[in-house]
């Protein structure tokens, strides 16, 4: 059984921690984003996360920042074998990367090289996409461009919503990670450089993507 830390923020991370936790194991300590106010009362708010792991039971660490103190010592500390990230909301910097002697890996919302970045689901249907997936690989400093450990594809539906296909990219997500750690615990798996030609980008979405221009086509528009 590895030692695992697991690192996530939104309801798609959440989805992913409760599947690792209900087919193989709960990690031994979860990081998320602190507690921020939302909504037009400013209540502060935990996170999806935090919710699913304190209701599971596992040690839930809020941190706007893991590279530094006291953060970065509650990680030497807990020595993990490995980091697990989905949609965490920080950079981890090269200390942080060194800590586990297995590495750090994420899951990526799309079939890497092909949508680094932000808002690969979006942008997937923005596209006009019939097919993506989840990747899962291994961290490294430059932003979603280290080797590939393993990919999963997924059909786009006609008429799917971001949403929708954010709901289904987490459950694949999570069989993913869960093969993932079964191939680590037993020494299996290889690691792929990515294709440096075939790099697509999918830059955040912004107020102004909301702006619809009518001379454009119709399908065009619908996406």
């Amino acid at each position: 059984m590895l030692k695992i830390i697991y690192m996530g923020t939104p309801p798609l991370a959440a989805t992913i921690l409760e599947k690792i936790c209900s087919d193989l194991y709960p990690p031994i300590a979860v990081i998320t984003q602190l507690a921020k106010a939302t909504g037009r009362g400013q209540k502060i708010t935990a996170s999806a996360v935090e919710y699913t792991g304190k209701k599971i039971g596992i040690p839930v660490i809020g941190s706007s920042n893991i590279n530094i103190n006291p953060t970065l010592d509650i990680l030497r500390n807990l020595k993990p074998d490995i980091i697990l990230v989905a949609a965490f909301g920080q950079i981890l910097k090269e200390e942080v990367l060194n800590l586990p002697r297995l590495g750090c890996y994420n899951v990526h919302g799309s079939l890497l090289p092909a949508y680094r970045g932000a808002a690969p689901i979006q942008r997937a249907i923005w596209d006009g996409q019939e097919i993506t997936g989840v990747t899962v690989q291994r961290i490294v400093k430059k932003l979603d461009a280290g080797d590939i450990f393993l990919k999963k594809e997924l059909t786009i539906k006609p008429n799917e919503t971001s949403g929708e296909l954010m709901d289904r990219i987490a459950v694949l997500g999570g069989e993913a990670l869960v093969e993932a750690i079964r191939l680590l615990e037993v020494g299996g798996g290889t690691l792929t450089p990515q294709d440096e030609t075939q790099i697509t980008y999918a830059k955040k979405l912004e107020k102004e993507d909301a702006i619809l221009d009518f001379n454009l086509s119709a399908t065009h528009l619908f996406n």
